[in-house]
């Protein structure tokens, strides 16, 4: 940014390509509009050059759709000295009939192609994880979490909770005089992010911890203070609010929270709730309507509808409002990935 504002006679390029592609694949200089808060675009590919994105069964996918990147043309290099396993595994056979290359170098990296062409980097294929069924980009949640007032940096990182379940970590470090705590950050995230991008544990540092090569060095990250809560669950026939109490203390690891917190913003997800469904018919000893909790994600909203009351219409307006901007969120992060900007 402040080359680009700074030297108003200097042309700034962005260069992608990995080594395999003699360095360079595409390229694209930067405008002023580029400097908007979203990713600087890695351009289209240089002369002689073809860059596909793909899918797992490596078909083109659509624009504003995530691929890994495939570069074909006359850079590519011929593969690794006397490594000819690690040669037939990046240097593949051309999928797309009619391409003037019958080799392409799968490059690990993900792309997404905007409106306009140009293509947007936006991670590597082993840095996505997958949570709750949706694949996630941690960087995309990053870049969120950095756009927020009183946040100078952030890394997300997906941490297992146990064989079977990974968690998003967020380490947040507040501005300079900023004041950033978990709630807040949260609260203000949610409204930019859809529930399954929200991380479960939001933990505020001082400093990210930097590897010699300057990249965050995730290793050294303080351990996320996950919360136990009590695992102990009253028996059939004890209090519906201290059941469902109990079994959010056990589902969601957090000790302490307040009737009218919402069970996505302790850190729930879908399969979580679906879990604190099994265990309140465990507990309670009758069926529970699944659709119930998703409708009704408080304490003080559920316990009512399994009492046979009606909730408060200050309850039941929260529970719309979120709704809303759940449908907002989305729909920007949508109109984001095809590289729409969100006020059209």
């Amino acid at each position: 940014r402040r080359a680009v504002e700074g030297l108003p006679g200097c042309k700034l390029i962005n260069g992608y390509g990995p080594t395999e592609t003699t360095t360079f694949a595409c390229c694209h200089t930067i405008a002023p509009e580029d400097l908007d808060g979203r990713a600087i675009p890695i351009g289209r590919p240089i002369h002689r050059t073809e860059v596909h994105l793909l899918d797992s069964e490596r078909r083109p996918v659509a624009d504003g759709e995530d691929g890994e990147i495939f570069i074909g043309g006359d850079g590519l290099a011929c593969g690794y000295l006397h490594q000819p396993e690690m040669t037939a595994a990046r240097f593949v056979t051309h999928p797309l009939a009619g391409e003037p290359s019958n080799r392409l170098y799968r490059t690990g990296d993900i792309g997404r192609r905007r409106e306009d062409g140009t293509i947007e980097f936006r991670g590597r294929l082993d840095d996505q994880v997958k949570i709750s069924g949706h694949r996630i980009e941690p960087a995309e949640i990053q870049a969120a979490l950095s756009q927020l007032p009183g946040v100078r940096e952030a890394e997300v990182v997906a941490i297992a909770v146990n064989s079977q379940e990974k968690r998003l970590v967020a380490y947040v470090v507040p501005a300079k005089n900023g004041e950033a705590g978990a709630a807040t950050v949260r609260q203000q995230l949610s409204q930019r992010l859809p529930d399954f991008m929200i991380p479960s544990v939001f933990q505020v540092v001082e400093e990210l911890p930097i590897s010699p090569n300057g990249k965050v060095d995730r290793a050294k990250l303080p351990a996320p203070h996950w919360e136990k809560g009590t695992g102990a669950v009253p028996a059939e026939g004890g209090n519906v609010e201290s059941i469902v109490r109990a079994v959010w203390q056990k589902v969601l690891r957090v000790a302490e929270f307040g009737a009218n917190e919402n069970f996505f913003d302790l850190g729930g997800n879908s399969l979580m709730l679906i879990e604190a469904h099994a265990e309140l018919e465990r507990a309670l000893g009758r069926e529970l309507s699944l659709i119930t909790l998703f409708e009704y994600p408080s304490v003080a909203a559920l316990v009512p509808q399994m009492e046979g009351r009606s909730a408060t219409h200050s309850t039941l307006r929260a529970a719309e409002q979120r709704a809303r901007r759940q449908r907002e969120a989305l729909h920007r992060i949508r109109r984001a990935r095809c590289g729409v900007g969100a006020d059209q």
